[in-house]
């Protein structure tokens, strides 16, 4: 139920709102989870501020230039004025991201039905704007990849896709960054693996974060923060 932003959306927009979350809280010792296109912009914002950030967990996302045909196709498809224009005026990518297929797995119909309503017209257009920064920031996308090579490098990272939902390899390629990455497949997932079982996603990031996280800090007092970044 947003009102309408006075410029256009942008991952650098979305980044700058992350970062100005963090920095009015003072948030430390950050443990950033990332969906989707939320994952470039939440990177972009723990870029700026890598010495507040202690883990990532990567949750069907991508943290670098979209590359390769299809997966370039998909984005232009998606992010498109018609796809643009059909989804803000008929809404099937919001009635697609609330069904069974989506994020409401485990919804009735009156939690679809609030999910709907705060899926206003602009926000189902800028769903697909988002969609289409991911072929023009190449300047973010580039210095969100070079971040995650260094000074991100080496951080604790946790991921989960969903089994029905990785076509371009984002798992492989979050284990090429990051070797000692622990991974996590939701048979018969989706696109939203946190909707498609949310007891396991919570348990998988508990355990993780108590044995690769925690055991890491200074031994102190804590204000452990867990700031989510997250995609449409």
């Amino acid at each position: 139920m947003s009102t309408q932003p006075p410029v256009p959306v942008s991952l650098q927009g979305a980044a700058d709102a992350v970062g100005a979350v963090i920095d009015a809280l003072d948030l430390r010792e950050i443990t950033l989870v990332i969906h989707d296109v939320g994952g470039p912009a939440g990177l972009a914002a723990a870029a700026a501020r890598p010495d507040r950030v202690v883990g990532l967990v990567a949750l069907n996302a991508l943290g670098w230039p979209p590359s390769g045909a299809p997966l370039r196709l998909m984005l232009a498809v998606m992010g498109s004025a018609p796809a643009r224009a059909s989804g803000a005026f008929l809404g099937w990518a919001a009635r697609l991201s609330a069904s069974t297929f989506g994020v409401g797995r485990h919804w009735d119909r009156g939690d679809r039905a609030v999910f709907l309503a705060g899926m206003n017209r602009h926000a189902r257009r800028n769903t697909h704007r988002y969609i289409n920064t991911l072929r023009r920031e190449t300047e973010l996308l580039q210095r969100v990849h070079a971040a995650l090579r260094d000074p991100l490098a080496g951080l604790p990272l946790l991921t989960v896709f969903g089994s029905r939902n990785d076509p371009f390899g984002f798992g492989p390629r979050w284990k090429q960054l990051f070797p000692d990455a622990e991974q996590h497949v939701i048979a018969g997932g989706n696109h939203y693996p946190m909707g498609d079982d949310p007891i396991a996603v919570a348990n998988w990031i508990r355990t993780w974060h108590t044995k690769n996280v925690a055991q890491r800090s200074p031994a102190q007092p804590r204000n452990d923060t867990a700031a989510t970044s997250q995609g449409g």
